[in-house]
């Protein structure tokens, strides 16, 4: 069963704790090429690890890419797989099955754009990508006290689903 993500997660600091980069960059970038391979970071505000567990790849993103005229452009077989519906745990052996990470400043490897979607030809499209986080939840509210003590983190018994902000930039194929 999927669960929609009922919370979004903001930047608090000019869009400097959620952005997309290269590889040889480690800046936010507003455009990248189409074959080139984008990594994403989530960083903590100040000094404070941020507790989640890991959802599966496949759940952590969504994204899509639109042409000039704001049309979706299909994804590939790789594309669909790697964006399917997020899943909140709904027990406790649910839970215990998702890894528990921190956020100081994680960096990993996205994707390709030339790889998730098929682009038909040259020009400038968008890409919006919005990351899913499996967080400690009160009463169904992100509980931020158990996001940041380990051993709140530890004893939270409720865990939900937020969503970021859609990250946009451009994307040129050549």
């Amino acid at each position: 069963m999927s669960i929609p993500c009922v919370h979004e997660f903001r930047s608090r600091y000019h869009k400097r704790d959620v952005f997309l980069r290269s590889r040889t960059n480690h800046l936010p970038q507003t455009q990248f090429l189409s074959d080139e391979r984008i990594l994403y970071t989530l960083a903590a505000n100040g000094t404070n690890c941020v507790f989640r567990r890991r959802l599966p790849f496949e759940q952590t993103f969504e994204f899509k890419l639109l042409d000039e005229r704001g049309r979706e452009l299909p994804k590939t077989k790789l594309g669909k797989s790697n964006s399917q519906p997020a899943k909140a745990p709904r027990n406790q052996w649910e839970i215990f099955k998702l890894k528990p990470g921190t956020i100081l400043h994680d960096s990993r490897e996205l994707f390709r754009p030339d790889g998730m979607f098929i682009i038909p030809e040259e020009g400038v499209y968008e890409l919006q990508v919005r990351i899913r986080l499996c967080v400690p939840m009160t009463n169904g509210v992100p509980d931020n006290a158990g996001m940041l003590n380990n051993s709140r983190f530890v004893r939270s018994k409720e865990f939900g689903l937020v969503i970021s902000e859609p990250l946009r930039v451009k994307v040129i194929k050549k």
